[in-house]
């Protein structure tokens, strides 16, 4: 379940209106381990019918200096609409559900920093690919919402947004 399913659960009244509080997200169902790579990060957060190769290409374009076309501040901004209930996702750009992705997958490395950052022993490199593994199964998450099934190009730009947040 990707966290917008829990914020939709949390508080049903208000999901969906300009007054939706956000919470904070809740802690990962999984404990990770020293030796966890980002890719363990995606499993684990995407689940078992994860693709590894899709997450090893989209690692290797960030990596080679991919630039997402949205900024922080835009990428809080459609976290906010998308997680409080205030837009379609099946309607969205794959920038911008990537942008959200993102953002969430930011929220909840910081707020669970103890959980995610304790494992990696401070090394910055597996710190920042750890967080682009959680970002891009979160954009996974929120992809399958749009019930596009079809169309590897645009999830696939979704998930690069999301990991370059």
């Amino acid at each position: 379940m990707a966290y917008y399913d829990y914020y939709r659960r949390r508080n049903p009244t208000s999901w969906g209106r300009p007054e939706y509080i956000l919470d904070s997200p809740p802690a990962p169902g999984y404990q990770p381990q020293p030796q966890w790579r980002g890719s363990d990060y995606y499993r684990a957060h995407y689940g078992s019918s994860h693709d590894p190769s899709l997450f090893d290409s989209v690692l290797g374009r960030v990596r080679s200096h991919f630039r997402s076309p949205i900024s922080r501040r835009e990428a809080q901004s459609w976290h906010q609409r998308v997680y409080s209930g205030l837009v379609d996702v099946s309607t969205m750009m794959p920038s911008e559900i990537g942008a959200a992705a993102g953002y969430e997958a930011w929220r909840f490395w910081e707020h669970h920093r103890g959980i995610y950052r304790q494992p990696l022993m401070d090394d910055r490199e597996r710190e920042s690919e750890a967080l682009i593994g959680l970002a891009v199964g979160e954009a996974e998450k929120l992809w399958d919402y749009t019930r596009r099934h079809h169309g590897d190009f645009a999830k696939r730009e979704a998930l690069e947004v999301a990991a370059g947040k």
